[in-house]
């Protein structure tokens, strides 16, 4: 008989944690958990062979475990609330493709607009992108070469070589 009052008093207490703001909740907590991680991961990537080191495969190994359990964790507290939320966006999606395709589409080049000239200040963010536009600079001119900074390589961009005083 205990068993039976002990299941019932469970499924009762699930149905009550099933609910829409505990999805919200636990999303809000994921994000904000990983926005933290991401400010681990992002300085890692400037040299990507600290990747590779204990503490980059820790912080990835986190944000991989974390993006799951955004998923996995509001699914497990409030499956029916998760269910009807899945259904809700898999229909309107349904309803509606041509126009949210659209919107997509433009959210995506906005949103990608908006990170390069608001966030990267158009600066071109690695060092390929900057060996280009150096060697655009400098073709442009005539010039296969220029003289090289005066500490040599020592703060010479990344992708770019100093050989015998030639930069």
């Amino acid at each position: 008989m205990t068993h039976i009052s002990s299941t019932v008093r469970n499924a009762a207490a699930r149905r009550a944690l099933d609910r829409a703001w505990v999805i919200a909740a636990v999303y809000a907590l994921f994000a904000g958990a990983g926005i933290v991680l991401l400010g681990e991961i992002v300085p890692l990537t400037v040299h990507p062979q600290r990747l590779l080191t204990a503490t980059g495969i820790l912080a990835f190994a986190a944000f991989c475990g974390l993006s799951i359990g955004a998923v996995l964790v509001p699914a497990l507290l409030a499956p029916e609330s998760s269910r009807a939320l899945a259904w809700a966006a898999a229909r309107a999606i349904e309803e509606r493709t041509a126009p949210v395709i659209g919107v997509i589409v433009v959210a995506s080049v906005a949103g990608s607009l908006a990170v390069s000239v608001v966030v990267l200040e158009t600066f071109p963010n690695s060092g390929d992108e900057y060996a280009y536009l150096f060697q655009a600079w400098h073709f442009a001119r005539g010039e296969l070469w220029v003289e090289a900074p005066p500490l040599g390589a020592t703060f010479a961009p990344y992708r770019t070589w100093v050989v015998d005083g030639k930069w």
